[in-house]
């Protein structure tokens, strides 16, 4: 029971994070002018499409 709560607790904190480097660094590009609003929100929407594999894995893990 343990292993699966760090196992989730990981696969969450990996996420978050890397959706946190993404927002934090687009940001600070927006702000420098290298970026626009609407290319930050795409980046934000790709960086979610790319946790997708990790969101599945885990779902498939708990459904077994």
């Amino acid at each position: 029971m343990a292993i699966v709560v760090l196992y989730v607790g990981g696969v969450a904190f990996v996420i978050g994070l890397g959706t946190s480097v993404a927002l934090g660094v687009g940001a600070w590009r927006l702000a420098a002018g290298e970026l626009t609003v609407t290319e930050l929100l795409l980046i934000l929407m790709l960086t979610a499409e790319c946790f997708r594999p990790l969101r599945d894995l885990e779902s498939a893990y708990h459904s077994s």
